[in-house]
């Protein structure tokens, strides 16, 4: 894959301006920072974009020979917006949240690897983790503005009835010891207009 392409195409597509080779970025001045520092309250410039094409342009080959295939497809899907991926590389939690695509996206999606402790232990999570994006608040290329917002219903997650955990705590009874987790997800575009939504098992 060439990257500095790949590379090319993002800050073109960032700054909305047809860039096809690197020499096309020595125009874009970078304020208030450079290679090495931020500089605040300088609105002076010795630092381009061109500068920072070439500081990062082996970045993603270097990263990939450092990567397994598919954490480097993970990488690449992220990249392009697609968080997927990413998330079902998780082990460890029930959900994944990230943000700022502009697109809201509520999605189960299948774990590369089983969890090594599954919902009926305490600690343990769902067999599929749900990945959710909170889409974004700021005007997109298309000049669409997303007021996409997630909301969390949390309780707590009593054991199976065949569980052999037992918990006790002087004063408290058994409901008060068991962990929280959250029971529904919900995607709303803003005011409370619900978009998406999942209840979770």
């Amino acid at each position: 894959m060439n990257w500095e392409k790949m590379l090319l195409n993002i800050m073109s597509n960032a700054l909305d301006e047809d860039i096809n080779t690197p020499e096309d970025l020595r125009k874009f001045n970078v304020v208030g920072a450079d290679a090495y520092d931020i500089r605040w309250g300088d609105s002076a410039s010795n630092f381009t974009l061109y500068d920072a094409f070439n500081a990062h342009k082996d970045q993603f080959a270097n990263t990939i020979t450092r990567l397994s295939h598919g954490a480097s497809i993970a990488m690449i899907h992220a990249m392009l917006q697609d968080f997927s991926k990413w998330a079902a590389r998780d082990t460890k939690h029930d959900i994944i949240i990230a943000g700022h695509t502009h697109r809201p996206v509520l999605q189960e999606v299948t774990r590369v690897k089983k969890p090594l402790q599954m919902i009926d232990s305490p600690h343990g999570v769902r067999e599929k983790v749900v990945y959710v994006n909170s889409g974004g608040w700021v005007q997109s290329l298309t000049g669409e503005t997303s007021r996409t917002y997630v909301d969390l219903v949390v309780g707590r997650h009593s054991p199976p009835s065949d569980s052999q955990v037992v918990r006790k705590s002087p004063g408290m009874n058994q409901q008060d010891l068991n962990p929280w987790r959250v029971r529904r997800v919900e995607i709303f575009e803003y005011p409370q207009k619900s978009l998406y939504a999942k209840d979770l098992s």
